[in-house]
């Protein structure tokens, strides 16, 4: 009897000890999973911070080695002569276009060739006399460099 009882308890013993196993590996299992979900939502959100900080470093380096507005403004004041005025001044990325008048027109590509912040000067239209207004009307394209 005495046997039996201790085999019936030992019995009991190991099949309790093998289902708080279970239950464990259970509870474990679903942590586990948890922290995968938590662990790829913290993959994605690094990443997306990654990649903005990619396109910020990006935008700084483009900012550093672009010319701003203001210095194309002062190289153009700088470089065209007093006989020649502008109606329209378009820079979109490194193209600049300028639109205007000038006693000669032709006399405006040397300078603009010159200088260090504009490449391939070139008129993108006729040079043309407008009746009723001083000097030729012209439009120039150059692409846009850095000082």
């Amino acid at each position: 009897m005495a046997c039996s009882a201790l085999f019936g308890t030992a019995v009991f013993t190991f099949g309790h000890a093998q289902w708080r196993y279970w239950q464990a590996g259970t509870e474990l299992d679903a942590q586990i999973a948890d922290a995968q979900v938590q662990a790829k939502a913290a993959r994605s959100s690094l990443q997306k911070r990654q990649a903005n900080i990619e396109q910020v470093e990006r935008i700084r380096n483009e900012k550093k080695t672009s010319a701003s507005l203001v210095r194309v403004w002062a190289e153009l004041t700088h470089l065209l002569p007093d006989t020649a005025w502008l109606t329209d001044l378009s820079a979109k990325g490194e193209d600049l276009t300028i639109t205007g008048f000038s006693t000669s027109a032709a006399e405006l590509i040397e300078p603009l060739d010159g200088s260090p912040l504009f490449a391939a000067p070139e008129f993108a239209a006729p040079v043309v006399k407008i009746p009723g207004q001083d000097g030729e009307r012209f439009t120039i394209t150059a692409k846009i460099g850095t000082l």
